[in-house]
């Protein structure tokens, strides 16, 4: 009997301490807000005046409103004779930003001109133009994206692209890069996404995409361009593609920190409405998860992988030095199957509020394959360092500098620079 009325004695204090650590919210104080209008802080928050919260709940707020990205600091404090006001204080970031950039990898340079703003008029929608030049081609893309639809977590995300890329296709499973063919792939795309937040982790996707594609032997050197007119160029194409998505999972950003794990899949069904070309299905997983260890130190990693079941060379899934494997040819590796692994430790070597240089060790593999039984064969791995240059005041600025030797395969475009991290 006295063991039970000490069992009951503990539950009621305990209740008792839970009981304490709520507080009824009587009053939301927001400050340092010039730009992003009140009511878009306010809906980011979990519970509004009035509401009884506890610490979690505060906390899971604050983590939203930094995930905007909007913001370069974002703090709390309660105070009032009961601890029951609340005060928000924001610093908030340069989010009108000029594109100005040029990176290099895999033997080609890309430079990106163009304007976006992630916040126009502090009410959280984004909208931009973009220029880009790869190599010797010219390609422009217009966007807008609204995160908050109607004030809901939910959002729409419309792009028009005009793109021109030059394609080289390599030999396979050989240890140096020879080229099989080429061509200069002219795409029209109008790309139209929905998603909806089901909770903090949980976003589905719902997408339609137009897809024009015509080729050409214009601008491929003139052995690239020997091997494609032997080889035959593709066939010009118009395709319609109905997708699904899911992303489970949650990234949470703290100034040039990153933690927390992301899958995301998609799934396209293509529908094509030219002589001479079958439907097919497209399907990528994405795995991205990152764990920020003492002295700020960050273990990343990236997984993808993915598979296409038709024979049309512009949509095989494309591997190379610009942006996926670091220490190759743009397109070197190539296939209807593919899997990458890109593994990098981010270790913080200089801070101020103003600049961030953090360095990195990196180790990056990639598989690939025509067909499904060698799909786990490893095809190129390279290894190296990098430098990462931060600005935490101005909207996701990092330059990033890279050095890959490669150790699977063999290729000779070590040095990779660009601007964001690599992933």
């Amino acid at each position: 009997m006295k063991l039970l009325l000490i069992i009951f004695v503990l539950l009621h204090l305990s209740s008792l301490t839970y009981a304490n650590n709520d507080i009824q919210i009587q009053k939301i104080k927001l400050s340092g807000l010039t730009k992003t209008k009140k009511n878009i802080v306010l809906n980011e928050l979990t519970f509004t005046e009035g509401s009884i919260v506890n610490h979690d709940d505060i906390n899971n707020s604050i983590t939203n409103l930094r995930n905007t990205n909007l913001f370069s600091d974002v703090s709390y404090k309660l105070n009032g004779a009961d601890n029951n006001n609340l005060h928000i204080n924001f610093t908030e970031r340069w989010t009108t930003i000029p594109i100005f950039k040029y990176s290099s990898g895999g033997g080609v340079g890309q430079l990106t001109l163009g304007v976006y703003d992630p916040n126009i008029l502090g009410h959280y929608i984004e909208s931009g133009i973009q220029y880009q030049r790869l190599g010797e081609t010219n390609s422009g893309v217009i966007w807008f994206k609204n995160p908050r639809l109607f004030g809901k977590k939910q959002g729409i995300d419309v792009q028009a692209w005009l793109s021109n890329r030059l394609r080289t296709k390599y030999e396979q499973g050989v240890d140096e890069p020879i080229i099989k063919t080429g061509f200069l792939h002219e795409r029209k795309k109008l790309y139209l996404n929905y998603f909806k937040e089901f909770d903090s982790e949980v976003t589905g996707h719902f997408s339609y995409e137009y897809n024009n594609d015509t080729f050409s032997t214009e601008l491929l050197e003139e052995d690239v361009k020997q091997k494609a007119i032997a080889f035959g160029l593709p066939k010009e194409t118009e395709v319609h593609f109905i997708g699904l998505g899911v992303d489970y999972g949650k990234l949470n950003y703290n100034n040039f920190k990153v933690d927390g794990f992301l899958t995301e899949l998609r799934l396209r069904y293509g529908l094509a409405s030219t002589k001479e070309t079958n439907n097919f299905l497209d399907a990528d997983l994405s795995l991205l998860y990152y764990n920020t260890l003492k002295w700020d130190i960050t273990f990343a990693q990236r997984f993808l992988t993915g598979i296409t079941t038709t024979d049309i060379l512009q949509y095989w899934k494309y591997l190379g030095g610009l942006d996926r494997v670091r220490g190759f040819s743009d397109n070197r590796f190539a296939g209807k199957y593919y899997w990458l692994s890109n593994t990098e430790l981010r270790v913080p070597l200089y801070r101020h509020k103003w600049v961030v240089i953090q360095g990195v060790s990196f180790l990056d593999l990639v598989g690939t394959s025509d067909r499904s039984k060698y799909f786990t064969n490893l095809e190129g791995a390279s290894a190296g360092a990098g430098l990462r240059l931060f600005l935490p005041k101005v909207y996701r600025f990092v330059l990033r500098f890279d050095f890959a030797q490669p150790i699977k395969r063999d290729d000779d475009l070590k040095f990779s620079f660009g601007v964001q991290q690599f992933f």
